[in-house]
């Protein structure tokens, strides 16, 4: 009897450490692919009205008399404040989409990520 308390005691202490290793794995493996799909949704929210406005201007430029287009207009010496926002908005939006890429790269998103709708469409 006393041979299987030891025995039983001994086994359980095999589990415990066994659980331990597995929850400091699982602590190292960092947050979640979801979680970070998530993540970046909320910050896509956060994006877009810079893309809107990246295309509004560059639909401004396209039209005003000058004919320069949104590139060379935001390339110029002189920019104005509008020009340097829009390309403060456009290096944001770059920078965004580098962590994404980055993220897809290191295995950090759903494996299935690149086909929902919602990033297709992005």
């Amino acid at each position: 009897s006393s041979d299987l308390t030891i025995s039983s005691s001994s086994l359980q202490e095999s589990v415990s450490e066994q659980a331990k290793d597995c929850l400091k794995t699982a602590k190292n493996t960092g947050p979640n692919p979801n979680l970070n799909s998530a993540r970046l949704a909320i910050s896509l929210a956060k994006i877009t009205p810079h893309r809107a406005q990246i295309e509004w201007y560059k639909c401004t430029c396209d039209e005003s008399d000058d004919r320069m287009g949104y590139y060379d207009s935001f390339k110029r010496r002189q920019a104005s404040k509008r020009d340097n926002q829009v390309n403060m908005f456009r290096i944001k939006l770059a920078s965004f989409w580098d962590n994404v890429i980055s993220m897809i790269e290191n295995n950090e998103l759903p494996h299935d990520f690149h086909k929902r709708r919602k990033w297709v469409n992005a």
